[in-house]
């Protein structure tokens, strides 16, 4: 479970007019950003507590299935002895973890939410990726009934805060942060970045797994841009650029760009990034300019299309290993 996702359950919450009996924070490792929105969660859940369990260290060969079987058993035996629920409201990662727990919590009725821009990635693992044969007998020998071929299906209804097509079918947009009909979010009286008092650059860091393929083009960036903020992403523990500020914060970017603009009346945020579902989010709030500098390089054409039909400004930056041939 993510920050996003707590915020997305709260929207939720307050769309339906409901208060959740029961609030499940999973974790493989507990933080401070997770103990804030945990807390969080307590403003719409009369209980609210974190289902840890740290990922195995898996061996090799048939040791390693052992392992996995063995773990998958725990997190469904722990899941069943918090009781069956009638409905649940669920992430819907590709999480072996997650598929345990629901399966351990056996809901007659089970309602999804997204899972960030994976969702609506049309190149995404969650569109182009299928179970094979052999992991879904696996996982069924484990005792897990969901997985990610089977729960678009048995979703009732997906939860989405992005409007236009989405992995899951069944589906009511709820946007994150309130917004107009016309899907802008006013926060202000915003100035154009031009001419606004108080002008913010920030840059929003890619995932580790995406910094290696991107981390020049980052560098890039943070290189003709001295002095600009940078926001690594929440599980991204090393990256540091010099002549910037590295900011870390409990806050999940939405949050602190929404804070940044409450506080300040007349401030513009530029925000900047590769891809990352707080620029879609953002893009259209009142005192936000939110820009990609992905490289128009054939592999990323897809989410430069997504995020541009979603209100984001393209300004690719080229470098040596990203230069279109």
């Amino acid at each position: 479970m993510t920050p996003l996702h707590v915020l997305i359950v709260e929207r939720i919450a307050q769309t339906l007019g409901v208060q959740f009996d029961e609030g499940f924070y999973l974790s493989a490792l507990p933080d401070a950003r997770q103990q804030r929105y945990l807390a969080r969660m307590k403003g719409f859940c009369t209980n609210a507590k974190t289902i840890q369990q740290a990922r195995p260290s898996l061996g090799t060969g048939f040791k390693k299935y052992v392992q996995l079987w063995q773990y998958r058993r725990q997190v469904v035996n722990e899941a069943q002895a918090l009781g069956q629920f009638d409905e649940v409201f669920s992430a819907c990662g590709i999480d072996d973890f997650l598929w345990a727990t629901l399966t351990g919590l056996n809901p007659k009725r089970v309602y999804t939410y997204d899972d960030g821009l994976l969702n609506i990635q049309g190149d995404s693992i969650h569109w182009n990726k299928s179970n094979s044969w052999l992991r879904r007998a696996f996982l069924k020998a484990c005792g897990v009934h969901f997985n990610s071929d089977n729960l678009p299906t048995l979703s009732v209804q997906h939860f989405t805060i992005y409007p236009g097509k989405n992995w899951f079918e069944r589906t009511l947009y709820i946007p994150l942060l309130g917004t107009s009909k016309d899907g802008h979010v006013e926060v202000h009286s915003a100035p154009t970045s031009d001419h606004c008092v108080d002008a913010i650059t920030l840059f929003v860091g890619p995932a580790p797994e995406q910094m290696r393929t991107q981390h020049s083009v980052v560098r890039a960036f943070l290189d003709e841009h001295p002095g600009c903020g940078f926001i690594p992403h929440p599980r991204d523990k090393l990256s540091n650029f010099p002549g910037c500020e590295r900011i870390n914060t409990e806050l999940i970017v939405e949050e602190y760009v929404m804070d940044l603009l409450a506080s300040h009346p007349q401030r513009h945020v530029q925000l900047v990034g590769t891809e990352s579902s707080s620029l879609v989010n953002l893009a259209k709030v009142g005192g936000v300019t939110a820009t990609t500098v992905l490289p128009g390089t054939p592999e990323n054409l897809a989410t430069i299309e997504l995020m541009v039909n979603n209100g984001v400004v393209w300004a690719p930056i080229q470098t040596e290993n990203t230069a279109v041939t």
